[in-house]
C-alpha cells in the first residue's frame, strides 16, 4: 500500500493505491472494489479535492487519472432484493456556454502535439446503479446455453419463433426523464444498460430540431452546418426519474430526484432574462422542424417523382400526359427547394444569390 485516504464526510469510504493500481471501500476496508478505468499500475499519491468530490491519483510511469465527483459512492449500498436498479442524487449544475477556442470540440486543430486531458462531461452528471445488465434474448440464450454446457446438459436449438423475436427485438435502453419544475419532460438522455455503476451527461439542452445523421459528421459540417442541438434550458428546479424499456414498454425503475440548474454568476444575461429567450426559442424551435420536416418531404417526393419519370419512360404504353405531367410536377417541386434551401446551382458558382430559408435566415436568428 502506497498510498491512502478517507473521505471528509463518510469516515467508512476509504481509498488506497497499491502496486496494482487503486481501490476503494465503502464499509472501513472490510471489502475492496478495484477502480475503473484505472490501468495495472503503481499508485503512489492520493489526493481529495473537497470542494468537487473529485479523487485525484498519481501514478508511477503512467501520469495523474482523476474520478470526477465520486459523491455517489457516499450513498448506502443499493439493495438489490429492495429495488433493481438505484438512482443517486444528483449535483446542482451551472449553466453557461462551454467555449471552443480552437474550432472544434477537444484539441481541435492542434494535433497531437498539444496536450489537452479530457473534462467531466458538461452539465450535469446523472449516476445511477443497475443490480444486473439489461440483456436482449439472445444474450440471455447465449448465456443459458453456456451455464448447460458448464453443466453438461444437451443445449436446446432455439425455435424458428425464437430466432424471429430474437430478430425483431427492439434494443433494451436505459431512459434518464429531465422533467421541469411544472412537471412536463424536458429531455430523454439514453444511459448504458450494463450492470454495475454508471454516469451520463445532460448537455442542459432541449432537443435538437431534427435527428442527427446517421454517419459521422465531416469536419466542415461541423464547422459551418447545423449544430443540431436543442436551446439551453431555463435556471430552475429539475426533476430526474430513470426507466427501462424492454421489449418495447417502459417501466420506472427509480426516481424522482431533484436538483437545480442555476446561472453563471459571470453571465452577462441575468435571470429575467431567460424566460423570453426560452418563449422565443421555442417558436424558433417549433420553425426549424417545420422547416427541417418540409425539406425531408420535398427531397423524398423528388427521389418518388425521379423513380416515376424513370418508370414512365420503360413503359411504351404510358400517355404522354403522364409524361407531362411528372414533369411538371418536378419543376415545382425545385421551385419550391430553391425558396427552401437556396439556389446551389449558382451557389456553388460563386454567383451572389438571395438568402434562404433554411441557411442564413433561420441560422442567423438562432445564433
Amino acid at each position: 500500500m502506497y498510498a491512502f485516504a478517507e473521505d471528509p464526510v463518510d469516515a467508512r469510504l476509504l481509498f488506497t493505491g497499491t502496486e496494482f493500481a487503486a481501490y476503494w471501500s465503502r464499509d472501513g476496508g472490510q471489502h475492496w472494489t478495484k477502480i475503473a478505468g484505472v490501468p495495472t499500475i503503481a499508485v503512489r499519491e492520493i489526493a481529495i479535492q473537497k470542494r468537487e468530490n473529485d479523487l485525484v491519483l498519481g501514478t508511477f510511469g503512467r501520469g495523474i487519472y482523476i474520478v470526477d465527483d465520486y459523491s455517489p459512492l457516499r450513498a448506502p449500498l443499493p439493495d438489490k432484493n429492495a429495488a433493481p436498479a438505484t438512482l443517486y442524487p444528483v449535483r446542482d449544475a451551472v449553466l453557461y456556454v462551454p467555449a471552443m477556442q480552437y474550432g472544434m470540440p477537444g484539441k481541435g486543430f492542434q494535433g497531437e502535439s498539444f496536450y489537452a486531458g479530457q473534462n467531466p462531461g458538461y452539465g450535469a452528471l446523472l449516476a445511477y446503479y443497475l443490480h444486473d445488465g439489461i440483456k436482449t434474448l439472445k444474450q440471455k440464450r447465449l448465456d443459458a446455453e453456456k451455464e448447460a454446457e458448464k453443466a453438461g446438459r444437451p443445449i436446446r436449438y432455439p425455435t424458428a419463433g425464437e430466432l424471429r423475436a430474437e430478430a425483431e427485438e427492439e434494443a433494451p435502453a436505459v431512459l434518464l426523464t429531465v422533467s421541469n419544475s411544472a412537471g412536463a419532460a424536458v429531455r430523454v438522455v439514453a444511459g448504458p444498460v450494463e450492470k454495475g455503476l454508471q454516469r451520463v451527461a445532460w448537455d442542459l439542452r432541449a432537443p435538437a430540431h431534427q435527428l442527427p445523421p446517421n454517419r459521422p459528421r465531416g469536419e466542415v459540417e461541423e464547422l459551418f452546418g447545423d449544430a443540431l442541438v436543442g436551446p439551453y434550458v431555463v435556471p430552475e428546479r429539475y426533476t430526474l426519474t430513470l426507466s427501462q424499456r424492454v421489449g418495447g414498454p417502459v417501466t420506472q425503475l427509480a426516481g424522482p430526484v431533484s436538483f437545480s440548474v442555476t446561472l453563471d454568476p459571470q453571465a452577462a444575461q441575468s435571470a429575467a432574462d431567460q424566460d423570453p429567450r426560452w418563449a422565443f426559442q421555442e417558436k424558433l424551435q417549433a420553425l426549424r422542424r417545420d422547416l427541417a420536416g418540409s425539406l425531408e418531404l420535398a427531397n423524398t417526393t423528388s427521389t418518388r417523382l425521379d423513380a416515376i419519370r424513370r418508370a414512365l419512360d420503360a413503359t411504351p404504353a404510358a400517355p404522354r400526359a403522364l409524361h407531362d405531367q411528372a414533369r411538371a410536377l418536378q419543376k415545382r417541386l425545385n421551385a419550391i427547394l430553391e425558396e427552401l434551401r437556396g439556389d446551389r446551382t449558382l451557389g456553388s458558382r460563386s454567383i451572389a444569390t438571395p438568402a434562404a430559408i433554411s441557411s442564413a435566415r433561420i441560422r442567423s436568428a438562432a445564433n
